[in-house]
């Protein structure tokens, strides 16, 4: 079935080299199951519509050839399931695959940069002739309110 005829089917892939055993399962239809398939699940997880993503893992075999290196993009850390954080590699070149940063990593970046600025922010003097509370201001009334992230 060609593309165009399904255009509303997006579809992203999470891939990783690992254990990957056959089974049958209690339909008794034939199956695949191992800590292979649970890793590429949670690269995947990790991805949006379009996304190819790649484990550690496999780009590190990956990158042994040259002709791939340049298609291989490193995201960095993705909290997945378990708060277990992996690392991961985009793969697009010329139309294959989404170029963008996952929505996931998009948050966690602009969360993480929001928590180092407030750190920073702590550490700053109120300039001469400024009175109140040091933090935002709250609620209409409501004196030394604050808000505070870390």
């Amino acid at each position: 079935m060609k593309s165009c005829e399904r255009p509303n089917v997006f579809v992203r892939m999470g891939v990783h080299s690992g254990p990957v055993n056959r089974r049958t399962d209690v339909n008794d239809q034939p199956n695949v199951v191992g800590s292979g398939i649970n890793f590429a699940q949670r690269v995947m997880d990790c991805g949006d519509a379009g996304h190819i993503l790649l484990s550690k893992h496999l780009v590190d075999d990956l990158a042994e050839y040259r002709h791939w290196r340049p298609y291989l993009h490193d995201l960095g850390q993705c909290e997945v399931k378990h708060g277990q954080k992996i690392r991961i590699f985009n793969l697009h070149k010329n139309g294959l695959g989404n170029p963008a940063v996952p929505q996931k990593l998009r948050c966690a970046r602009n969360w993480k940069w929001l928590r180092g600025f407030v750190r920073s922010a702590k550490g700053l003097r109120r300039p001469a002739g400024l009175r109140g509370s040091a933090g935002p201001p709250g609620p209409a009334g409501a004196k030394g309110t604050r808000a505070i992230l870390a």
